[in-house]
């Protein structure tokens, strides 16, 4: 049945590449749910070259907020531990040399990378890099867990999550999570990875 006055694209969710990468592994903390909205306090990564970390970023970030009760509640980050650190414009310039050249993984990707190429944005960063979602990968693998969340995959495959809801140890637990979602792939006979783009997220 035609729709008069309706023009659609059809778009691949995602694209696949060789497993063979360099991956930064990046976790955010922020001020709330939206970018347009909220700032990002702290920024932790880990790089992964033939499956062993070979680098690590981890830093506050200080644009001058008060962090809201509920926030530090959540994450144990106050506005005092704040003090002293460099602005996003700094950070995420540096951040994004980190990343140069890698892609990208998170959990629950859409939401890291949203408010990195926000924020970005604002200071003429482009973060257009391939990224993986572990969450993504999870839901597609582990079918039989309650939920996909990262506390639960992690008790679920044995990794060890010291502080969550703190960016350096978070990335550092998705990594572990990641190399052992890489090798379920692997047991199915699989080479390749899904991930996304900005062109297959639109």
């Amino acid at each position: 049945k035609p729709i008069f006055g309706v023009e659609g694209y059809l778009l691949r969710e995602s694209e696949l590449i060789d497993m063979e990468q360099t991956y930064v592994v990046f976790d955010l903390e922020t001020t709330g749910l939206k970018p347009e909205q909220c700032e990002i306090i702290e920024v932790g990564a880990v790089k992964l070259k033939d499956g062993v970390i070979v680098d690590r970023f981890q830093t506050f970030v200080n644009d001058g907020v008060v962090i809201p009760s509920n926030i530090t509640e959540l994450t144990g980050i106050t506005t005092d531990m704040l003090a002293g650190s460099p602005n996003t414009r700094e950070v995420l310039t540096q951040f994004n040399a980190f990343c140069e050249g890698c892609c990208l993984v998170a959990h629950n990707a859409e939401f890291d990378m949203g408010f990195v190429r926000y924020h970005g944005g604002r200071f003429e960063l482009s973060f257009n890099h391939p990224y993986a979602d572990t969450l993504m990968l999870a839901r597609n693998l582990m079918h039989d867990l309650p939920n996909h969340k990262l506390d639960t995959l992690c008790e679920a495959l044995g990794v060890v999550l010291k502080e969550h809801h703190r960016a350096a140890d978070d990335a550092a637990a998705t990594s572990e999570v990641f190399l052992k979602l890489l090798d379920m792939i692997r047991a199915l006979g699989l080479n390749q990875l899904p991930i996304r783009t900005e062109l297959t997220k639109q």
